[in-house]
């Protein structure tokens, strides 16, 4: 296992078998309305994500498919109600199956799977 620091994909060569993300994603019109114990300790590029809260998810798929080896996995964190948004992420591209959400211990989706199909 390796890790690594860079703009998403723009540092790492190569296939991944695996990738795994938890970017930021709260939309834009939630910030302010956040505790201010989350405001004051967390830079704002690392929760938010656009309007909806899933423009790193639609980058992570969008790039990630061509990186990630046929049979990979992928799993990125989730905001809540945000399953709506990132399944068809998944669908849309036609390149992934057992696509799948895992819940958090309150019963929250709060993780997206998927599979790469194998060419």
């Amino acid at each position: 296992m390796e890790f690594m620091e860079g703009d998403l994909f723009a540092s790492a060569a190569g296939e991944f078998d695996v990738i795994v993300s938890n970017p930021p994603y709260i939309p834009n019109g939630v910030y302010p309305a956040l505790p201010e114990g989350i405001r004051a300790f967390e830079p704002r590029e690392a929760l938010v994500a656009g309007p909806d809260g899933a423009d790193f998810h639609r980058r992570i798929i969008g790039e990630g498919t061509g990186r990630l080896k046929p049979g990979g996995h992928i799993f990125l964190e989730i905001g809540e109600g945000q399953k709506g948004l990132v399944e068809p992420l998944f669908q849309e591209k036609g390149l992934y199956d057992s696509i799948g959400f895992r819940a958090d211990y309150g019963g929250m989706d709060r993780v997206a799977t998927a599979r790469r199909i194998r060419n």
